[in-house]
């Protein structure tokens, strides 16, 4: 069974100010005492305790060496940044679009070589009919052209991905 990754498996995932508050009462600390530890003012340790204020890396990283002794690290606080959060998303978002455009890309630049070497052939010495009404073969072979050069190109567009 696969957990949400915003909720926990008992519940939503807390966030990074209440993550920072369990970790200073586990320590034991007042928040004044966190924030001399960590080089901020107690009204700043206390608005991102509820999550009013995004902390900097550098206090995040000051917060982690004042509370490393329960377990805080720097990768698990950061993750817990909404800003964090929302980039990781756009990511994710990112690197799924990027084999549609390339799928596409792929298409139409096969559909342009198909159309040119399709015009080559019925202009060349291979066809036949050259300079005269195209027959059957003729057709077809000028048809599946753009045909095959979009499907190669949505099969190199695939292997993009």
């Amino acid at each position: 069974m696969q957990t949400d990754p915003v909720r926990g498996p008992d519940g939503p995932k807390p966030t990074l100010g209440q993550t920072i508050r369990g970790f200073r009462e586990s320590a034991g600390m007042a928040p004044s005492e966190l924030a001399g530890r960590s080089r901020l003012n107690e009204r700043c340790v206390l608005e991102i305790e509820s999550d009013q204020y995004e902390p900097s890396d550098d206090a995040l990283g000051n917060f982690v060496t004042a509370l490393q002794h329960v377990g805080a690290s720097y990768q698990s606080l950061q993750e817990l940044l909404p800003s964090r959060r929302l980039v990781q998303q756009e990511e994710e978002d990112h690197r799924r679009a990027r084999p549609t455009r390339y799928v596409k890309a792929g298409m139409s630049i096969g559909m342009v070589i198909g159309v040119i070497g399709g015009s080559l052939f019925a202009m060349s010495d291979l066809n036949p009919n050259k300079g005269g009404f195209l027959d059957l073969r003729t057709s077809l072979i000028l048809l599946s052209c753009p045909l095959v050069g979009s499907l190669i190109g949505y099969l190199v567009g695939r292997v993009g991905k």
